[in-house]
């Protein structure tokens, strides 16, 4: 899977990497990461921190409010992503700038999502057929926070499993970067003419210069 993911690099403009955040940015990340170099083309880069659910429960992390904790988490990872893409900037110097954009960026917060806190929303109505793995994501959430996720209060519930899939943020970058679409292939479009034209001009000076070293050649040729 990593070998056909760096071949397709190549071929692609933007860029999505998805790191759990119990293991972000890992050295199986930076490895493929530090293939993404400047060369390829890439025009944009998005890192998402998945599975943020999992951080909810740490001694470092648990704050009196859902919104706290999560505060905390996205600034600690924001931090690790700074200071991890900065490291790999100076041990991969080919990168060049490829990463600039999110170092800069990571002084806010890093994009995040709970596949698990999601499905839970959209089958919020169904917990008869919520699995196991479901049911213990649910039970942590209700016993470290009980007045956020109080069954009493479903549109409380759905609101803040909503906060932590935090799918409105996703479909707002995937908006972006199809609106993006368009003017990144017409760039490539624009570039791929400029190459030809700079190549057939190329092409044609040196059929002159050919040309008139042959002339030389012909007029001082002894007869």
């Amino acid at each position: 899977r990593e070998e056909r993911t760096c071949e397709l690099l190549k071929d692609c403009d933007v860029v999505f990497i998805v790191s759990p955040a119990g293991q972000f940015l890992s050295e199986q990340d930076l490895d493929v990461m530090g293939r993404i170099t400047q060369k390829e083309g890439i025009q944009e880069l998005v890192l998402i921190a998945s599975q943020v659910d999992n951080q909810l429960y740490g001694s470092d992390t648990q704050q009196p409010t859902l919104h706290g904790a999560l505060e905390q988490i996205t600034q600690t990872l924001s931090m690790h992503m700074i200071n991890t893409l900065k490291r790999l900037k100076v041990s991969n110097p080919e990168v060049g700038t490829t990463f600039d954009g999110l170092i800069q960026q990571g002084t806010g917060k890093v994009l995040y999502t709970s596949g698990m806190c999601h499905n839970l929303s959209v089958r919020f109505d169904q917990q008869d057929g919520w699995d196991s793995g479901e049911r213990h994501v649910w039970q942590n959430l209700q016993r470290h926070y009980p007045d956020f996720f109080d069954l009493a209060n479903t549109k409380l519930c759905h609101a803040n499993l909503d906060l932590l899939a935090n799918t409105t943020a996703l479909k707002s970058v995937l908006e972006q970067v199809r609106i993006e679409k368009d003017r990144i292939i017409e760039q490539r479009k624009t570039e791929l003419i400029r190459a030809k034209y700079s190549a057939l001009e190329a092409l044609s000076a040196d059929l002159l210069e050919f040309t008139k070293q042959k002339q030389h050649q012909i007029k001082s040729a002894n007869i």
